[in-house]
Parts: C-alpha cells; sequence; structure tokens
C-alpha cells in the first residue's frame, strides 16, 4: 500500500519504510510526499513475504488479498519480461507459503489479487494512475494474470472500480484471464 505516500497520512509509515530509503524508487509522483518501494530491491518482498508469513502463521484466516490496486509492482529499472519474472516470482513465493501454513492448520488457504478495472464513471482515477483498468498495461508493468490462473497461483481475480454503475465496466480481457482455469472472477464496484 502507498498511502503513506501521500500527503497528510504520513503517520502511516512503518519503522521499516522509515529506516530504509535506500529501496524506494529514486522519485515519487506529483501526488506523493515520498516515494514507493522499489520492486527491483530483494529486500522490499522479503521484507513483504515476512510480514505476509507472520499474518497467516499467527491469525484464523482463510487466506489473503493481494491489492494491486493499493500499490506494488512499483520498478524503477527492467523490461517486461524482467517485472513478470520478478512479480510472477513474489505470487508464486505467496502462494506455495500458503500451502505450507494451510497444510499445518490442516486447510486450504487462498489467495486473491486484485486491481482496479477502467471505471468511465469516474475519470479521476486515471489522473494518478493512468494504466488503471487495462489488463494489457498490467501485463507490461509485470503482473502476467493469466499465467497466474493457469498455474493455479490465485484462486481469485478481482476487478475493482470506483463508481457504482456496471453497466459501463468493460471486462472482457479480464474475462479471458481466467477463461479454462479454476480462478473465479469478481467484478464489482468498490471491493466487490
Amino acid at each position: 500500500d502507498g498511502h503513506h505516500t501521500y500527503p497528510g497520512l504520513e503517520e502511516l509509515k512503518s519503522q521499516f519504510y522509515i529506516d530504509h530509503p535506500e529501496i524506494r524508487l529514486p522519485t515519487f509522483g506529483k501526488h506523493q510526499v515520498s516515494a514507493v518501494y522499489d520492486w527491483c530491491k530483494p529486500a522490499v518482498l522479503d521484507q513483504n513475504l515476512d510480514f505476509l508469513t507472520d499474518a497467516a502463521e499467527r491469525n484464523d484466516l482463510d487466506g489473503l488479498d493481494l491489492d494491486f490496486s493499493r500499490g506494488g509492482m512499483d520498478f524503477s529499472s527492467g523490461d517486461t519480461q524482467y517485472k513478470q519474472e520478478v512479480t510472477g516470482g513474489h505470487v508464486r513465493k505467496i502462494r506455495e507459503m500458503l500451502d505450507r501454513v494451510g497444510k499445518k492448520k490442516g486447510r486450504y488457504l487462498g489467495l486473491s489479487a486484485q486491481f482496479y478495472i477502467h471505471d468511465p464513471m469516474n475519470p479521476g482515477t486515471h489522473d494518478r494512475t493512468s494504466w488503471v483498468g487495462d489488463i494489457q498495461s498490467y501485463y507490461e508493468r509485470g503482473a502476467d494474470i493469466r499465467s497466474w490462473a493457469e498455474e493455479g497461483m490465485i484462486d481469485i481475480l478481482v476487478g475493482q472500480c470506483r463508481s457504482t454503475n456496471l453497466y459501463e465496466i468493460e471486462a472482457s480481457g479480464w474475462e479471458k484471464a481466467v477463461a479454462g482455469t479454476d480462478c473465479l472472477l469478481f467484478v464489482g464496484p468498490g471491493k466487490p
């Protein structure tokens, strides 16, 4: 989540974020007061996996949601293939961790991935993130969602928009991403 990088929300910065400026992007957007994590830095994903492992081990949960609508997949360099390898590798490690923890707990722990879907009723969304909603742009940024679904890494794909008008949502690319897999697709306003 990158909310701690926005004005007025600086108190949300974790101690890890404060202690490690070297693992942030070298620049930040016009709406931010500080930079988000750079996924080119292994320490970023290691800390995230440690955090999620602790959450899964210590809590009675049914699974985890990777909310990419709130941040993540920000790279200071690298082509599409590199970004997909890093992001896919991270999702794979989370799936493996959930399988390991779930086995100890005697039950399956699910994994969902959530992204913003194009929202024609709320064009202001695109002011900060021009890539929002286009599944191909997520692919180019590092999320090979189709492979995640095919490999069984994710159980649920969520496409959310900020408006409540569902008649305008174009979800065909999202449907294709999960077609023929066991991955469920949820599309809707807010967090369906």
